[in-house]
């Protein structure tokens, strides 16, 4: 959920410098946001993957699911990056307009 935010802020910021013809304060405001959403899922990843094992505990006890949830977890992570970079770039293409 934190990406949709930076998102919606993105798309705000941007277009409000893009309307007012400030373009390089556009640009500015683009890269701070997908800066800032960088360093905060890399903030949430690494807590989940730190206790990675006590997450997947509320959920089962079985331990060879346990064993191949531990096993997963990483590409779980890795995919949830990419898509919080998503979010972000959604949001400074609309405030782009486009």
């Amino acid at each position: 959920m934190f990406p949709m935010g930076i998102g919606i802020i993105t798309t705000g910021m941007v277009g409000n410098s893009i309307g007012s013809s400030n373009v390089s304060a556009g640009k500015k405001k683009s890269v701070a946001s997908f800066i800032y959403c960088f360093v905060v899922q890399m903030s949430l990843l690494s807590l989940a993957y730190l206790y990675s094992g006590e997450i997947a505990s509320f959920y089962t006890k079985d331990s060879e699911v346990l064993q191949i949830i531990a096993e997963t977890w990483p590409f779980f992570l890795l995919l949830i990056l990419g898509d919080s970079f998503g979010g972000a770039v959604q949001g400074m293409m609309r405030g782009l307009g486009k």
